[in-house]
């Protein structure tokens, strides 16, 4: 065995055994500010509701940290033997050239076929996983609205996402589909929320009329934010009605739902005693 043979042995050694170390200080570190996270949110429901289950919030934020105690501990195992094949296949590669050719092209030929034919859809998803875990599109416990569900991320494993629709319907989606899914994080940033509502009146109605009722419906909501008053735009001009847009904001993507329903209930009930016809109503995302 040549010198230059040994130290190579030597530094792919000490660089796994570093890499090892490394890998897994970062994933506990990336683990303890995801927990962290989970108990400091304010809220982690879509809608505002009595659930059967008794304290259903706190039972979520504890199911939530254990999913991310779990997700983590398969990261730590899958990080390692990840790291422990690569690092075989380095240290082996200098003793290839004692290896016929022909055996070792059938033996990485048969490798390849069962991990693109057998393998090939769990590997997908578990390295979507990884890649949703570190690049963070969605967490757990952001209100998002995927494939038209509002919903709350309840879970992120190692194959698959899991949403919690608004009326408390679960919806997987495999993690290789859900990095190409175009998705509206409601709380990404922040859980302020700007709602709008749209509606359609006859053409006859008094505008200023209209306007005002609008605006009175969101600031009597115990949901409206008052950080700033309604807005109110006429957005379109048609044939015989006209299109409105009420804005206001709510401090969570569940307040800005009930501000939502307390705006319409108003203005169903401000319209029908002032003989406005409407023809429509439309809720943003």
């Amino acid at each position: 065995m040549t010198t230059s043979l040994i130290l190579y042995l030597v530094f792919m050694i000490v660089a796994g055994i570093t890499l090892l170390l490394w890998s897994r200080l970062k994933l506990k570190s990336l683990q303890r500010r995801k927990r962290r996270r989970i108990k400091n949110l304010d809220q982690i429901i879509t809608v505002d509701t009595e659930s059967p289950i008794d304290d259903a919030e706190v039972q979520m934020k504890e199911d939530a940290v254990e999913n991310i105690k779990t997700r983590f501990s398969n990261l730590h195992k899958l990080s390692f033997y990840i790291i422990i094949f690569v690092w075989s296949i380095a240290l082996i590669l200098p003793f290839l050239t004692l290896v016929p050719a022909a055996l070792l092209s059938v033996f990485v030929a048969a490798i390849g076929i069962i991990l693109s034919v057998v393998a090939r859809p769990f590997i997908e998803n578990v390295i979507s996983g990884v890649v949703i875990s570190l690049s963070q599109p969605v967490r757990i416990g952001d209100t998002v609205r995927i494939d038209g569900q509002y919903s709350v991320v309840e879970d992120i494993n190692m194959t698959h996402t899991i949403l919690r629709v608004w009326d408390w319907k679960r919806y997987l989606i495999p993690n290789s589909k859900m990095l190409s899914k175009e998705i509206i994080n409601y709380t990404m940033v922040d859980l302020f929320h700007w709602k709008t509502i749209k509606f359609t009146v006859a053409f006859e109605s008094d505008v200023d009329l209209v306007k005002k009722l609008a605006i009175e419906a969101a600031e009597k909501s115990n949901y409206f934010n008052q950080a700033e008053p309604p807005n109110f735009w006429v957005t379109e001009m048609k044939e015989n009605s006209y299109e409105c847009l009420l804005a206001a904001w709510a401090d969570s993507p569940s307040d800005a739902w009930e501000l939502s329903n307390d705006v319409r209930t108003s203005l169903i009930k401000s319209f029908q005693k002032n003989g406005i016809k409407t023809h429509r109503f439309e809720i943003n995302a």
